[in-house]
């Protein structure tokens, strides 16, 4: 797999994105990201959005009780 950070690519995906969004009438853009991806999360803030919510969840079991 190849990585490609700091190149600028993400934010040139994002602003694409936005414009057709925006050229849709889309009111909003809601995205996924995984709480231990500080990374992705200070770019994702670095674009402008927002933390809307979180999700919290509890295992009740694992792979090795089966």
């Amino acid at each position: 797999m190849i990585i490609i950070k700091k190149k600028g690519i993400g934010k040139k995906l994002y602003n694409y994105l936005l414009d057709k969004a925006k050229k849709e009438g889309i009111d909003a853009i809601e995205l996924n990201v995984w709480s231990f991806n500080s990374s992705a999360i200070k770019f994702y803030e670095s674009l402008g959005m927002t933390i809307k919510n979180m999700k919290f969840e509890s295992i009740l079991s694992s792979n090795d009780d089966k």
